[in-house]
């Protein structure tokens, strides 16, 4: 499980622009970027993207993100990655789906339902990986997913926007 939530942190920390500076001084209580809290890496994203996911009975919501869109590919960071950090402290939130840079992997660049996709959040104890079943929708600016927890038994669902 660590490993795949690490590796849902690797692609947002290489993958995604910074904000630009207006849109960064729109929202004051984040700060975008990289810093390092207490001898860790941290990449925080802000934005106005947020996202829910229910496992287990029990639902967790994740506020201040960013989206990238190209046409290989979707992505959603909400919160902040602790880069290599075991035990992390901050929320994060993290879809992947489609194409990474370097592989032949399918297209994700439209509105569809996409079979390989990557989830990956922690927050508090609770802390996980999906693989599964991504919808997006509306530009690819909404969508659900469905899937099956990896290295724990179990399943989860949830939401997002842009």
């Amino acid at each position: 499980m660590r490993r795949s939530v690490i590796t849902v942190a690797a692609l947002a920390v290489g993958l995604l622009p910074a904000a630009s500076a207006a849109a960064a001084h729109s929202r004051a209580a984040c700060t975008e970027g990289m810093s390092k809290i207490n001898g860790v890496q941290v990449r925080t994203f802000c934005g106005p993207a947020r996202a829910t996911v229910a496992i287990g009975g029990r639902g967790y919501a994740f506020t201040q993100g960013s989206c990238t869109r190209t046409a290989d590919y979707f992505s959603i960071n909400i919160g902040a990655t602790e880069i290599g950090a075991s035990n992390p402290t901050k929320p994060y939130f993290g879809i992947f789906v489609g194409r990474m840079p370097g592989t032949s992997l399918p297209r994700a660049g439209r509105d569809g339902v996409y079979a390989n996709a990557v989830i990956g959040f922690h927050s508090g104890a609770m802390r996980a990986s999906v693989k599964g079943t991504l919808k997006l929708t509306n530009g690819r600016s909404k969508g659900t997913f469905t899937g099956s927890l990896i290295l724990k038994s179990g399943a989860a669902s949830g939401s997002f926007s842009c």
